[in-house]
């Protein structure tokens, strides 16, 4: 039999990951092919998209979308680019695996207003202060167990922001849930500790921020932020959040 033959995308993209990363040329294809078979993928990006506001009130402006510049930063294969890429003014897209980038840089070379880059999600290539939005699908689930790391992450995401601009980030544990409060303190010591134990690639991370305590993990870090949980998820163990940024916190006041 030929390698591969028989096995559907799920099954050859998730092998091609154990064995090589994301970086592996063969998972882009497959990935994106997977993503379109899967009605629970399909739907999940549609309530993501659906979450993400019209307009964003910046300065004491209400600016369109259509004025705003999104970071896409995980854009994968572009699922969620391709979906709001019409809607908005501008899209710079990032991921850390050049063979995402490069095959999201194909498929999107036709359109004017979408750019992707390779860039660390731990540190963006990006400006302090320079957009107006920030989406993030499924990126959460690739982070290292290493707490400084997801603080830098979760930094950055907000640190890119004007003022009054907002992050909408999935793969959250939602506290409004059934049990997930009581649970997420062991639920994430136990992810955490067994992601050690694989490549980053493949060692899918849950239970890495808690609905109910980003806002507070925020101003630790240095921003008063106002966080908001999608209506459509209220007893998923897993939401979408809308993080907006009030105001960066002067370093007397942290």
């Amino acid at each position: 039999m030929v390698k591969g033959e028989g096995e559907n995308p799920f099954q050859r993209v998730s092998k091609t990951i154990r064995t090589s990363g994301y970086d592996s040329p063969e998972v882009p294809p497959d990935y994106d092919m997977a993503m379109e078979l899967d009605p629970d993928w399909q739907r999940d990006i549609k309530d993501f998209v659906d979450f993400i506001p019209e307009s964003v009130d910046i300065a004491g402006e209400t600016k369109s979308l259509k004025d705003c510049t999104v970071l896409d930063v995980g854009v994968g294969t572009g699922a969620i680019t391709a979906a709001i890429k019409d809607r908005v003014g501008r899209i710079i897209a990032i991921d850390k695996a050049k063979a995402m980038v490069d095959y999201a840089g194909k498929k999107f070379a036709a359109d004017a207003n979408v750019e992707v880059v390779r860039g660390d999600f731990t540190a963006l290539p990006i400006e302090d202060g320079s957009v107006e939005m920030v989406v993030s699908a499924g990126t959460i689930f690739e982070l290292p167990p290493d707490e400084e790391q997801e603080d830098k992450f979760l930094s950055e995401l907000v640190r890119v922001l004007k003022p009054g601009g907002v992050v909408i980030l999935n793969g959250v544990s939602n506290a409004e849930a059934d049990c997930i409060t009581r649970q997420f303190p062991q639920r994430r010591k136990e992810n955490f500790e067994a992601a050690k134990h694989h490549k980053p690639a493949t060692g899918r991370r849950n239970y890495v921020f808690l609905s109910s305590e980003l806002a507070g993990k925020l101003e630790k870090l240095g921003y008063r932020c106002q966080v908001e949980t999608s209506s459509k998820q209220e007893n998923k163990p897993l939401c979408d959040v809308k993080i907006t940024l009030l105001e960066k916190i002067k370093e007397n006041e942290i």
